[in-house]
């Protein structure tokens, strides 16, 4: 803007130097010894001296309005080009902000719908676990009015006998009978019956259930220095669950109230610990009325994880 004004200028003042020049020289020219000292000689240098003094003044307000105009107009353009740059970068920011909210919203929404899909799903468990125990409860319930059904049946069709008399060989023979069947019955009791049952449910398809094992065939003899021997020879396991290749890979003990007297606490704290210094896991469990197998599946196998991670 001021290499263009100067170089204006410079030509305004060539220019006014010239007219004057010019002028001058007309009036040298032109006048006359004889009218160089009259008046009108003299006013008409004056009037050339006036004119070229506000040919002078004109120019330069023309000049200088001409440079303000210029200077405004490209004010104006700067000025323009800072709002533009302004509203790019607020466009900018905006922008920006804009996707971080929708960045977290989506977030959110995405944390939502996974807590959502996940309530959903233990929902879902809960309600079959549920129908599950209920179906089961029917089951039992129509086995038992089955077996309650069949069994009167039986006593209204059976026929009413009188004893007949007992000699005294018979009387024997049959007190050996009846011994040798309640030592049948009574190998195990109707709890050990129900939680055997359950059992064979939840345990792992690899494992076969055993049952009434002498400890000492457990954990593979008795060790050197133990006291009591006979004691330890008279104990046995209630459940063991054993490999395809006859490894204990599981102890079960069966805890009625009876397990809660002084002298059965000291015989299974034995138990326990002749087990583990064998390193065969032991899982006790109360007697209950009715056994859930799923539980008895997770506690079967959280033990036999631990052995590996002792074994480890």
């Amino acid at each position: 803007m001021t290499k263009k004004r100067k170089y204006n200028l410079e030509n305004e003042v060539i220019k006014l130097i010239t007219m004057l020049g010019v002028g001058f020289s007309l009036i040298f020219f032109l006048g006359n010894k004889e009218t160089q000292e009259t008046i009108i000689y003299y006013v008409t240098t004056f009037i050339i001296i006036i004119l070229t003094i506000a040919a002078v003044f004109l120019i330069y307000y023309f000049c200088n309005k001409h440079d303000k105009k210029y200077e405004k107009k490209i004010q104006e353009a700067n000025e323009r080009k800072k709002t533009i740059i302004e509203q790019q970068k607020a466009r900018k920011i905006t922008e920006q902000r804009i996707r971080q909210q929708a960045e977290i919203r989506a977030r959110q929404q995405a944390e939502q719908f996974e807590r959502q899909q996940w309530a959903k799903e233990r929902i879902e468990q809960w309600i079959r676990q549920q129908a599950e125990k209920l179906a089961r409860e029917k089951i039992e319930q129509w086995e038992k009015e089955q077996a309650e059904k069949r069994t009167k049946e039986q006593t209204q069709q059976q026929p009413i006998l009188l004893p007949a008399p007992i000699t005294p060989k018979a009387a024997q023979q049959k007190a050996q009978e009846n011994d040798t069947n309640n030592y049948k019955k009574n190998l195990l009791s109707n709890a050990e019956i129900d939680f055997l049952n359950c059992l064979t449910k939840a345990k792992p398809k690899n494992l076969h259930v055993n049952y009434k094992t002498r400890l000492v065939d457990v954990i593979g003899g008795i060790p050197d220095g133990t006291k009591n021997k006979e004691s330890i020879l008279m104990m046995h396991v209630d459940f063991i669950l054993v490999d395809y290749f006859g490894n204990v890979t599981l102890a079960i003990e069966l805890d009625d109230s009876s397990h809660d007297t002084p002298d059965n606490r000291k015989r299974d704290n034995r138990k326990d610990e002749m087990l583990q210094k064998a390193n065969i896991p032991l899982l006790r469990i109360h007697v209950r009325k009715s056994y859930d197998e799923f539980y008895l599946k997770k506690e079967i196998e959280n033990k036999i994880k631990s052995r590996f991670i002792q074994d480890e």
